[in-house]
């Protein structure tokens, strides 16, 4: 009877121990810090606390999200703030009766008018192509320091 409880109360704490041990191995090793904006275990943020069981980060819609550190330690983390600058690049759609050359003038200098981006390499490369339905798609690819544009992925806050 007793072999049996503390098979059950070892596999009752076995994640706990589990967190707890990758708890204190990223606190060693630091491979992120408060302030990164990493990606682990299916969400993406701003990390706002690291504790010996789970770390917590917000999500870039605002949501807090504490991640299990057993999740950080075994599965693939993107660290995005972890060098000097960061590439992000964007896809936008423009109606087929609207005046292409425009829009990516628009979005060239409404990209340049934000500060983070670099201006060496230039910041805004801008190219185009058409899609089958008849649209065009602009893409642009710009870089910028530790991501601090927001979100990978949402267009820069200057073009509306």
């Amino acid at each position: 009877m007793l072999g049996i409880s503390g098979l059950a109360i070892g596999f009752a704490f076995k994640d706990i121990f589990q967190n707890f041990l990758a708890g204190i191995i990223l606190l060693i090793t630091r491979p992120f810090e408060l302030g990164d904006q990493i990606a682990a275990g299916g969400f993406e943020g701003t990390v706002e606390a690291i504790e010996t069981r789970a770390t917590t980060i917000r999500t870039y819609d605002g949501r807090r999200v504490v991640i299990p550190n057993s999740t950080l330690f075994t599965e693939p983390l993107s660290v995005n703030t972890a060098f000097g600058q960061l590439q992000s690049e964007y896809e936008i759609h423009v109606k087929a009766d609207q005046d292409l050359d425009q829009a990516r003038n628009r979005l060239r200098d409404a990209i340049s008018a934000v500060a983070e981006v670099l201006r060496d390499p230039p910041g805004a490369r801008v190219a185009r192509s058409k899609p089958r339905d008849g649209g065009a798609l602009t893409k642009n690819r710009s870089e910028s320091r530790g991501g601090s544009l927001g979100a990978p992925g949402s267009p820069p806050a200057a073009f509306d």
